[in-house]
């Protein structure tokens, strides 16, 4: 949805829809999903309830996501969202590693060991990945955006 938006989402599928995959992503791959408000912590992966996988990748991607929500449908509670889901991140997946000598700031890719049953493990080790994705946030940068604004549409 950060790349076709919000908008497209419910031209095709219907009023709020976009709302409702964001909801059901939450609900079925939420970290620490809380039913009564409709949050979660972050972002692990499919039906998350079980093992509770909390991923920075995964979490940076539904921020990005939030981001571009907050700007194309006017609504600051996305904001709010993605910027504790942000605070979530630093608090339990960052931290400071020396790396050939050097003291870096890194995000790990999960919170524990997991295997994503797309083919590969998740690992709680730095993450170029979900580090990558940190500078793209912090730095208020959409990286499917020509330019890096939170848009999707031209």
């Amino acid at each position: 949805m950060s790349v076709i938006g919000p908008r497209q989402v419910d031209a095709w599928f219907g009023s709020m829809a976009h709302q409702k995959i964001w909801n059901t992503t939450k609900k079925l791959g939420g970290y620490q999903y809380n039913p009564s408000s409709d949050t979660s912590v972050g972002l692990g992966f499919t039906e998350n309830a079980r093992d509770q996988v909390f991923s920075g990748e995964w979490t940076f991607g539904g921020i990005n996501m939030l981001h571009i929500f907050a700007e194309e449908m006017g609504n600051p509670y996305y904001m709010k969202e993605a910027k504790q889901m942000r605070q979530n991140i630093e608090n339990v997946l960052t931290e400071d590693v020396n790396i050939d000598g050097q003291n870096v700031r890194s995000v790990k890719y999960a919170n524990k060991r997991y295997y994503i049953p797309f083919g590969w493990w998740a690992n709680p080790f730095p993450s170029v990945a979900s580090t990558g994705w940190a500078v793209f946030s912090d730095a208020n940068f959409n990286p499917f955006y020509l330019g890096g604004k939170f848009k999707s549409q031209y």
